[in-house]
């Protein structure tokens, strides 16, 4: 009885015992979420900083839609809108970030984001010839979305600037990013092909943490141009999102 553990002294101890460490148990293993999901860490004028920057960025990836759209509407894409919008940029570069000018660098930010939606407008196209093309164009935006928030946050909440070390690393691998592309030029190898894809998505995943990092202090520091903000989170969205897309477009192909 005394080794099975069930005479009616040695239970009632027993029981006692057991309720207590599940108290305790459950005392140790109670999360403080408020503390998990706190962005104590970030000044409340850096938070709506954020806030100005994320809404910038909502409206910069509507005019992209919106020009991808016009490019399967019209059949306007290509080297002549990429050469255009890159004339935008330095186009905002060029105009001085003063209260009197942002209407103007706004309107350069979103017909840059109109014109880059209209040259990734060919990509998508030939996506949609393909069978199921639809769908895989909604889980690449879906995708690219869940990981742009997923990653974005996680900067957010992390300890400040515990993300800015990737800087030398992602530079690296942007340059490897090139390299890679040149010599593939000339080797025309779909290993290559594949690294480069998979490569820059890693990368540019690890830029949303970086830049988002790198934004709020460019805020502490006082720098508060949320549309070059803006533009800096909008191009690792649309890296991303064209890099799924060819993964995802690749893997259907394969399989067909």
């Amino acid at each position: 009885y005394k080794r099975q553990g069930i005479n009616a002294e040695y239970g009632t101890e027993n029981n006692s015992t057991h309720s207590k460490n599940s108290m305790d148990f459950a005392t140790r293993k109670s999360v403080n979420w408020s503390a998990v999901f706190s962005t104590s860490n970030i000044p409340a004028h850096v938070f709506q900083h954020l806030v100005t920057v994320y809404w910038t960025l909502s409206l910069m990836l509507a005019c992209a839609a919106l020009g991808t759209f016009t490019h399967l509407m019209l059949n306007i894409g290509g080297i002549m809108t990429f050469i255009a919008g890159l004339a935008l940029i330095i186009c905002l570069f060029v105009v001085p970030p003063v209260e009197e000018k942002k209407i103007v660098r706004l309107g350069l930010l979103n017909a840059f984001a109109f014109l880059e939606g209209v040259s990734i407008g060919p990509m998508i196209g030939k996506v949609l010839e393909i069978d199921g093309g639809s769908g895989i164009v909604a889980t690449a935006l879906v995708g690219t979305s869940v990981i742009f928030a997923c990653f974005s946050a996680s900067a957010l909440f992390a300890a400040r600037r515990s993300y800015l070390y990737l800087y030398g690393l992602l530079s690296s691998g942007l340059s490897t990013l090139l390299w890679i592309g040149f010599v593939n030029i000339f080797v025309r190898s779909s290993l290559l092909v594949d690294v480069s894809l998979y490569l820059g998505l890693l990368i540019f995943i690890g830029y949303v943490m970086f830049d988002t990092q790198l934004i709020i202090e460019k805020a502490i520091a006082g720098n508060n141009d949320f549309i070059l903000h803006a533009l800096e989170l909008f191009l690792d969205f649309v890296n991303i999102f064209v890099r799924l897309l060819a993964i995802l477009a690749k893997n259907r192909k394969s399989k067909d």
